[in-house]
């Protein structure tokens, strides 16, 4: 069984990353540690107004861009073939995954897989001017809660890091 800590995706750290800032990091149990207290202190709170009574999306993932023991940025379609781009904000309290999911074109996928943008840019500026965050059941996978927030709001509470950048061969 892979021990995931809680909080690794929101900052996008890795333990190489992390032992290179705090060399006294010695297992995963520590990183974990450490990862909880960021969890504790920032999460994406989303005003009310911009919560669904249903939920918007049916996706598939087609392609998994980044993984760090588990996906965490990941490229669904939906039956249209829509693409969407799907990053694991965090695992929360009682098994439910947040995800933060925009609708992506096939030119601004490109871009992100060579590091012409980042994934917040993505996030930041999204060609539909708007971005779901959709949580899940982890266990079961059923959608539990969803929310659609205008580009311009989601921009003012973007927490995917700043400098998270892929390299994917194209």
């Amino acid at each position: 069984m892979v021990f995931v800590p809680k909080g690794i995706f929101e900052w996008g750290f890795s333990l190489k990353f992390a032992a290179r800032w705090w060399p006294d990091l010695r297992n995963l149990q520590d990183f974990g540690n450490l990862c909880s207290v960021f969890l504790t202190r920032f999460h994406l709170k989303i005003p009310d107004r911009y919560k669904l009574n249903f939920h918007p999306l049916d996706l598939e993932v087609v392609e998994v861009l980044d993984f760090q023991g588990v996906p965490v940025l990941t490229v669904e379609q939906n039956h249209a073939g829509f693409k969407y781009l799907s990053y694991l904000l965090q695992y929360a309290e009682g098994g439910v995954e947040q995800w933060l999911v925009v609708p992506v074109t096939d030119a601004r996928l490109e871009a992100l897989k060579s590091g012409q943008i980042s994934v917040r840019d993505a996030f930041n500026s999204s060609e539909l001017e708007q971005v779901f965050c959709l949580l899940y059941d982890e266990a079961t996978g059923d959608a539990l809660e969803s929310w659609m927030l205008p580009s311009e709001v989601f921009g003012g509470m973007n927490p995917v890091v700043e400098d998270y950048r892929l390299s994917v061969e194209v």
